[in-house]
């Protein structure tokens, strides 16, 4: 190979090394993503969004990846009747809720607050509804049916 092939070669590697590097120092240290289960036939059976530093540890070696669910949020009863209740373990200071439908049409949007907030599900119709909240940079989204 040729000098000058070379030095071309070199400040190519040491360039792209020298980006990759800063992109790596740009990466939020907290971030989150959603993470796919799949069954033996290849089939998606769970979504789930995990929240923190991928494959990072604390200094007490506990996982710093954590589902977001960690948060604590629960909504019950499921089937619901008259109210779907929200209940967090962390309080939150603000934060939105939307309800959908099955044909993705927002059928309830209400601003949360606290540890526990109720919706008022008496006037959907029968059947199956996703929550959908946004706290913060954290999305969490789980389905409920309304059973009268």
């Amino acid at each position: 190979m040729k000098r000058g092939t070379w030095l071309k070669l070199t400040l190519v590697l040491i360039g792209g090394a020298a980006c990759g590097m800063e992109a790596i120092a740009q990466t939020p240290p907290d971030h989150c993503w959603v993470k796919y289960t799949y069954d033996q036939a290849g089939n998606r059976i769970k979504r789930e969004w995990w929240c923190g530093v991928p494959g990072g540890w604390d200094e007490n070696g506990n996982p710093k990846t954590l589902p977001a669910n960690a948060i604590g949020v629960r909504a019950y009863p499921n089937p619901a009747d008259q109210t779907l209740e929200l209940v967090t373990d962390t309080e939150i200071q603000e934060g939105e809720a939307v309800i959908r439908d099955e044909q993705g049409r927002v059928v309830l949007r209400q601003w949360i607050r606290g540890l526990r907030t109720q919706f008022d599900v008496s006037d959907l119709s029968n059947g199956l509804y996703l929550l959908e909240l946004k706290v913060a940079e954290v999305e969490y989204s789980t389905k409920f049916t309304v059973a009268h």
